[in-house]
């Protein structure tokens, strides 16, 4: 991927019921549901921020729980 492809929390998510919203508005549980279905890797876009930022959802949903 080259740079100018670079997936940024201002990029706009391309499906669903938040398409058009840039990823940072769309709810993390939304993406996390994403990435669990057979189809998430053919949006890849969708896909890379997902993969990129799956570590960040999982470290504040755990210190949601303290």
């Amino acid at each position: 991927m080259s740079r100018k492809d670079k997936v940024s929390e201002t990029t706009t998510i391309n499906f669903g019921k938040h398409k058009g919203k840039a990823f940072r508005d769309v709810p993390a549980s939304y993406l996390v549901w994403f990435m669990s279905q057979d189809w998430a890797e053919e949006f890849k876009v969708a896909y890379q921020y997902c993969m990129e930022n799956e570590r960040q959802w999982i470290r504040e949903a755990g210190s949601m729980d303290d």
